[in-house]
Protein backbone atom coordinates (compact mmCIF):
# COMPACT_ATOMS: atom_id res chain seq x y z
CA UNK A 1 0.00 0.00 0.00
CA UNK A 2 1.26 3.47 -0.84
CA UNK A 3 1.89 6.19 1.66
CA UNK A 4 -1.37 8.18 2.19
CA UNK A 5 0.68 11.24 3.20
CA UNK A 6 2.22 11.32 -0.26
CA UNK A 7 -1.23 11.43 -1.89
CA UNK A 8 -2.31 14.31 0.32
CA UNK A 9 0.89 16.21 -0.50
CA UNK A 10 0.51 15.58 -4.22
CA UNK A 11 -3.11 16.76 -4.21
CA UNK A 12 -2.08 19.87 -2.26
CA UNK A 13 0.66 20.71 -4.76
CA UNK A 14 -1.70 20.22 -7.71
CA UNK A 15 -4.35 22.40 -6.07
CA UNK A 16 -1.78 25.15 -5.45
CA UNK A 17 -0.66 24.99 -9.09
CA UNK A 18 -4.25 25.20 -10.30
CA UNK A 19 -4.86 28.29 -8.17
CA UNK A 20 -1.62 29.89 -9.41
CA UNK A 21 -2.58 29.24 -13.05
CA UNK A 22 -6.06 30.69 -12.50
CA UNK A 23 -4.64 33.84 -10.92
CA UNK A 24 -2.11 34.35 -13.71
CA UNK A 25 -4.80 33.85 -16.34
CA UNK A 26 -7.12 36.35 -14.64
CA UNK A 27 -4.31 38.93 -14.39
CA UNK A 28 -3.64 38.69 -18.13
CA UNK A 29 -7.18 39.91 -18.86
CA UNK A 30 -6.66 43.15 -16.94
CA UNK A 31 -3.51 44.35 -18.69
CA UNK A 32 -3.85 47.56 -20.66
CA UNK A 33 -4.04 46.87 -24.36
CA UNK A 34 -0.87 47.76 -26.22
CA UNK A 35 -0.93 49.12 -29.72
CA UNK A 36 -0.55 46.35 -32.29
CA UNK A 37 2.91 46.03 -33.78
CA UNK A 38 3.54 44.93 -37.35
CA UNK A 39 5.83 42.06 -38.27
CA UNK A 40 8.71 44.50 -38.93
CA UNK A 41 8.38 46.17 -35.50
CA UNK A 42 6.62 49.34 -36.66
CA UNK A 43 3.35 50.47 -35.13
CA UNK A 44 0.55 48.86 -37.08
CA UNK A 45 -1.33 51.17 -39.42
CA UNK A 46 -3.44 48.39 -40.94
CA UNK A 47 -4.43 44.81 -40.22
CA UNK A 48 -5.21 42.35 -43.00
CA UNK A 49 -7.88 39.77 -42.16
CA UNK A 50 -10.26 37.37 -43.80
CA UNK A 51 -13.71 38.97 -43.96
CA UNK A 52 -16.53 36.98 -45.56
CA UNK A 53 -14.05 35.06 -47.71
CA UNK A 54 -12.06 38.05 -48.96
CA UNK A 55 -8.78 39.66 -47.92
CA UNK A 56 -9.83 42.83 -46.11
CA UNK A 57 -8.08 45.84 -44.61
CA UNK A 58 -8.93 46.85 -41.05
CA UNK A 59 -7.88 49.72 -38.81
CA UNK A 60 -5.49 48.41 -36.07
CA UNK A 61 -8.04 48.26 -33.24
CA UNK A 62 -11.13 47.56 -35.34
CA UNK A 63 -12.34 43.98 -35.55
CA UNK A 64 -15.88 44.26 -36.88
CA UNK A 65 -15.99 46.39 -40.02
CA UNK A 66 -13.16 46.58 -42.55
CA UNK A 67 -11.93 49.84 -44.06
CA UNK A 68 -11.73 48.07 -47.42
CA UNK A 69 -12.73 44.67 -48.79
CA UNK A 70 -10.51 43.56 -51.66
CA UNK A 71 -11.46 41.31 -54.58
CA UNK A 72 -8.88 38.73 -53.42
CA UNK A 73 -10.60 35.52 -52.32
CA UNK A 74 -8.91 33.96 -49.30
CA UNK A 75 -9.58 30.43 -50.54
CA UNK A 76 -7.27 31.19 -53.50
CA UNK A 77 -4.33 31.77 -51.13
CA UNK A 78 -1.81 29.32 -49.71
CA UNK A 79 -2.83 27.64 -46.44
CA UNK A 80 -0.10 29.51 -44.53
CA UNK A 81 -1.42 32.86 -45.77
CA UNK A 82 -4.99 31.85 -44.91
CA UNK A 83 -3.89 31.08 -41.33
CA UNK A 84 -2.12 34.45 -41.06
CA UNK A 85 -5.25 36.23 -42.19
CA UNK A 86 -7.41 34.36 -39.69
CA UNK A 87 -5.28 35.78 -36.87
CA UNK A 88 -4.73 39.15 -38.51
CA UNK A 89 -1.59 40.24 -40.33
CA UNK A 90 -0.42 43.63 -39.06
CA UNK A 91 1.09 46.05 -41.55
CA UNK A 92 3.26 49.02 -40.60
CA UNK A 93 2.87 51.26 -43.65
CA UNK A 94 0.82 51.92 -46.77
CA UNK A 95 3.75 50.74 -48.90
CA UNK A 96 3.85 47.38 -47.12
CA UNK A 97 0.09 47.10 -47.48
CA UNK A 98 0.33 47.59 -51.24
CA UNK A 99 3.16 45.04 -51.53
CA UNK A 100 1.26 42.43 -49.54
CA UNK A 101 -1.94 42.93 -51.51
CA UNK A 102 0.02 42.64 -54.77
CA UNK A 103 1.60 39.45 -53.47
CA UNK A 104 -1.78 38.00 -52.48
CA UNK A 105 -3.34 38.89 -55.83
CA UNK A 106 -0.53 36.92 -57.47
Amino acid sequence: MRNPGFRVSAVGVLAALAILCAVMCARSFHRPEAAPVSYDGLSAQFVLRDYQGYVSVFAPKETREPVQITAIRTDSLRRADQRLLQCGLTVGSREQLILLLEDFSG
